[in-house]
């Protein structure tokens, strides 16, 4: 007898249900070891997957009118990433970019679509707040904890190192290589920037408690909270 994928994920989470029954584990160790090993890889490859329409584009496009379409797909391969951000993250995370964070807001407004993607990418809605201005950060004696957060898991995305990065990731560029009226500039020689990331502990490794854990495993949105 052929059993699909989807049949031995059952058959496991039952017998694992099973035995959290007969007292060898929680229901909630249960419930967090069946969506990491089957859930959050359906999460991460919907996410990869999904390819942002033409009328959204439109609409950043309207925004933004100087963006070209490299410039365009630039934006989205930021937004895809933000979405991945929020996926590896089990805290809440920030959106580093003005025309990333617009080209989310538009695709907030296209609402059926949006709930479909959230619900296959994260399981439930994810909000969306606004992003943190570069001069609310600059009148804050610290970078908020989230912002940090999004900044470990991009870099780690892109291979860099986020105590000693030798580039930006996308997410925090994007606004200064295109140019983004209001958009957050940062740049690698940005001393409170540098200094904040130099200073985090926790920064790398797997099993950091600034990470939340460092791993794929999904859960519902609201523990993400995007902003």
């Amino acid at each position: 007898m052929d059993l699909s994928g989807n049949d031995i994920a059952a058959i496991i989470f039952f017998a694992v249900c099973i035995a959290g029954l007969l007292g060898k584990f929680s229901i909630r160790k249960i419930l967090a070891f069946y969506t990491s090993r089957f859930i959050a890889p359906q999460r991460l490859e919907h996410i990869k997957r999904h390819r942002f329409g033409a009328t959204l584009r439109g609409k950043v496009k309207e925004l933004h009118p100087n963006l070209t379409t490299s410039d365009l797909d630039k934006v989205f391969e930021g937004l895809q990433q933000f979405f991945l951000v929020a996926h590896y993250a089990k805290y809440e995370v920030s959106m580093p970019s003005k025309v990333v964070d617009d080209a989310w807001h538009q695709f907030l407004l296209f609402s059926n679509e949006y709930f479909r993607f959230c619900k296959e990418a994260f399981g439930d809605y994810f909000h969306h707040k606004p992003y943190p201005k570069n001069e609310e950060i600059e009148e804050s004696d610290t970078i908020p904890i989230s912002l940090l957060r999004t900044w470990a898991l991009a870099c780690r995305l892109e291979g860099i190192d986020p105590k000693q990065p030798d580039k930006l990731p996308l997410l925090f560029s994007l606004d200064a290589d295109l140019k983004i009226e209001n958009g957050n500039l940062n740049t690698l020689d940005s001393e409170k920037f540098s200094k904040e990331m130099l200073n985090q502990k926790n920064l790398s490794g797997s099993s950091d408690t600034f990470l939340g854990g460092g791993g794929c495993a999904g859960g519902g949105p609201g523990s993400r909270g995007g902003r």
